[in-house]
């Protein structure tokens, strides 16, 4: 399992928010599942794979979505939406 700590959780969320070069890309929005966080809707996988690049300075091999990005975020607190299939489209814009 890919181990994230909650400041790397939320500096991803701080460079997702800021819209910098690691924004969330069109290709990277939730299908299924949303994290949900600072009253907005979030990638879980994206976040994860975020947070775990800053945390490690590379990004995690084999990461896949569900279970696998989902559970780190839920055992640091964070609240997972289930099925949302919103695609984050609620916040981010390309």
């Amino acid at each position: 399992m890919i181990s994230v700590t909650k400041d790397t959780v939320e500096n991803a969320l701080d460079e997702i928010d800021r819209g910098l070069s690691l924004a969330v890309p069109q290709k990277r929005r939730s299908t299924k599942h949303c994290l949900l966080a600072r009253d907005k809707h979030y990638p879980p996988k994206y976040v994860v794979m975020l947070a775990y690049l800053l945390q490690n300075g590379a990004k995690p091999e084999g990461l896949s979505g569900g279970d696998p990005s989902n559970e780190p975020l839920r055992n640091l607190g964070y609240e997972i939406k289930e099925n949302c299939r919103c695609g984050n489209n609620c916040n981010f814009i390309s």
